[in-house]
């Protein structure tokens, strides 16, 4: 087992960001509060942000929720610019980003260096040269073969390559404009950076975690420090949806009963919008290894005119668009999974809404929010794409 892969086993070891300790599991099962360092979220310009570092640290950590919204996925911004304008050379911190990017620079140096070779050769047989041919020959193959080395590097190696052949002295007077204001001092003087990226949450993930009764807070635009208030989860529920569109089939609302199902199964979920998605699902989360499986919610109505009446259940019956989702999805090799979430009656649900809007403020919401997620219903249908090429037995 490679000394990378302990050393992400052992900061993700949590599923969620929660502390089972002997009281708080005792508290989980009988379905008492959890009592928790508090996760600060603030909802701005609608969007759920977590902005302090002890927050954002606990919610990637234990359970990969959010984005750094000036990252790939993890907020790395502050390491990865330290790295880049200050003399730090840290290796085992190296962001998905850097990693990426060093994996590149070695592909892009070996095509470059056959593509030299290669237009060589093209002149040498216009020419006739054969005996200079068979020097390009065997310098193909020596690259060929130095190209497979290059490609059993490790990250270490990579590195320490990358530093020498871009080391030099750290002068703040080269800095750009937009790098001087990011740097700072500490309190001994050291140089630092100043971190200005935030943990973005879906509205599925920030009700996911107050659902679980972790201690989110309400933080409005004219918050007083001394007066941090608990976020109701009534009112983040009609946060998250659209009050005109109160509806079984609200967007949000069948999107959470999914989120939902997934990350109560194990699954780390993310958003999946990047190929055309709802959700994409990790085995384990982002640092270990890519997604598995890309999903699309399918809503299901119990009357068939209504199935095909509506506009994304009719987008969803064409062809031509499954034909697209399936190829976008099987070029990133994941498999395509339909998610299907029977809708309940509009009855039925709004009964079940009236009892949740009549509660006082001292009753457990998330019981009657329960009630209404059980009315819905799942099956999944998985897609794969057959390559008559590829796959005969």
């Amino acid at each position: 087992m490679s000394k990378r892969k302990n050393y992400l086993d052992s900061i993700y070891r949590n599923p969620l960001p929660i502390n089972l300790t002997a009281l708080n599991l005792k508290n989980l099962v009988f379905g008492f509060d959890i009592h928790q360092d508090q996760i600060l979220i603030r909802y701005q310009d609608f969007i759920f942000k977590a902005l302090d570092e002890n927050s954002i640290k606990k919610l990637w950590f234990n359970g990969f929720f959010g984005k750094g919204q000036l990252s790939r996925s993890e907020p790395t911004f502050k390491e990865r610019t330290k790295r880049r304008i200050l003399p730090i050379k840290d290796f085992e911190k190296l962001s998905s980003e850097e990693i990426t990017k060093l994996r590149r620079e070695e592909r892009k140096k070996f095509k470059q260096e056959r593509l030299t070779l290669e237009k060589q050769e093209i002149l040498l047989k216009s020419n006739k040269n054969f005996e200079e041919l068979q020097k390009i020959e065997f310098l193909k193959h020596e690259l060929n073969s130095k190209q497979k080395i290059s490609n059993k590097k490790s990250l270490k190696e990579l590195f320490d390559e990358q530093i020498i052949k871009n080391g030099k002295d750290f002068n703040i007077n080269e800095l750009r404009k937009e790098d001087l204001l990011l740097v700072k001092k500490d309190d001994e003087g050291n140089m630092d950076i100043e971190n200005i990226e935030y943990l973005q949450l879906m509205p599925v993930e920030a009700f996911f975690l107050r659902f679980l009764n972790l201690y989110i807070d309400n933080i409005d635009d004219d918050y007083n420090d001394h007066e941090i208030t608990m976020f109701p989860l009534r009112k983040l529920f009609y946060t998250c949806i659209s009050i005109d569109h109160l509806q079984p089939d609200n967007r949000f609302i069948i999107s959470y009963i999914v989120y939902h199902h997934y990350r109560s199964l194990g699954w780390c979920v993310k958003s999946g919008i990047k190929f055309s998605t709802d959700f994409i699902l990790y085995k384990k989360g982002p640092p270990f290894q890519h997604a598995r499986y890309a999903v699309t919610i399918v809503p299901n109505y119990e009357n068939d005119d209504e199935n095909m009446e509506n506009p994304s259940a009719t987008d969803k019956n064409n062809w031509i668009w499954f034909s697209s989702l399936n190829r976008v999805v099987s070029g990133v090799k994941k498999n395509l999974i339909f998610c299907y979430v029977d809708i309940p009656k509009l009855d039925i649900f709004m009964d079940k809404m009236r009892e949740i809007d009549e509660l006082d403020d001292y009753y457990d919401e998330g019981d009657k929010f329960k009630e209404l997620f059980e009315l819905y219903k799942i099956y999944e249908i998985g897609i794969k794409r057959w390559l008559p090429t590829k796959n005969r037995d």
